[in-house]
């Protein structure tokens, strides 16, 4: 890497980690220091799987506030906590994912973990945001019949939504990679796991009265 760059890279780096906002021109810098990530070992031991640890460790503390921002709209549902051991199992296989880059895929050997996973491809190697990535789970409310706990839309998917706002859930974990190409990978795993057969109308509580949810 020329110095220029080098000095670039590691400023972007350190705006980025003291909270500094990814403009136009970070992005830019972001973007050509990627392009030497294959054959520089500086820029591989910054990058954890194709993201900054700044911008992975922000990810998923929203993770964690959106899901119980959305969970605390809904009657009896408490919050979640963060569970460490499931963050790093998340990471993994978010890990994995990217470096497999074959589609999504769940996890067969996850201890009972419930697990929702997220995939999104972006040419500008700008990442998600943990809210954006659970609001896209929690939007499948809008095919959820909370009377009888089923699809209500020829059974369109619900089971990222009734994850994310499973009132036995207690623990969540998540992580995020991305390969060169700007592909990201999301895993979130959660315990107690949800989705279990016959428990829908008893774990997914309605909306409390005048709940604003996303649209």
């Amino acid at each position: 890497m020329n110095t220029s760059l080098s000095e670039e890279y590691s400023q972007l780096v350190k705006d980025i980690a003291n909270g500094g906002e990814w403009t136009p021109e970070r992005i830019a810098i972001y973007k050509r220091a990627m392009s030497h990530k294959a054959s520089q070992e500086e820029l591989r031991h910054d990058f954890v799987n194709g993201i900054l640890p700044s911008v992975r460790d922000d990810f998923r503390k929203q993770v964690l506030e959106r899901h119980n921002q959305l969970r605390n709209l809904h009657s009896n549902t408490n919050g979640v906590s963060l569970n460490v051991g499931l963050q790093e199992e998340a990471q993994a296989w978010a890990n994995k994912l990217a470096a497999d880059n074959t589609g999504l895929r769940h996890d067969s050997n996850r201890n009972g973990a419930g697990e929702n996973l997220y995939y999104m491809n972006n040419s500008t190697l700008f990442a998600p945001t943990g809210a954006e990535t659970t609001d896209v789970w929690y939007k499948e409310y809008k095919d959820y019949n909370f009377i009888t706990g089923q699809s209500t839309n020829d059974g369109r998917p619900i089971g990222h939504f009734t994850q994310v706002v499973w009132k036995a859930t207690t623990e969540i974990g998540a992580g995020i990679a991305s390969d060169s190409n700007g592909k990201y990978y999301v895993c979130v795993r959660y315990r107690t796991a949800g989705n279990m057969f016959g428990q829908y109308v008893d774990n997914v509580k309605p909306t409390k009265p005048g709940a604003q949810v996303p649209t």
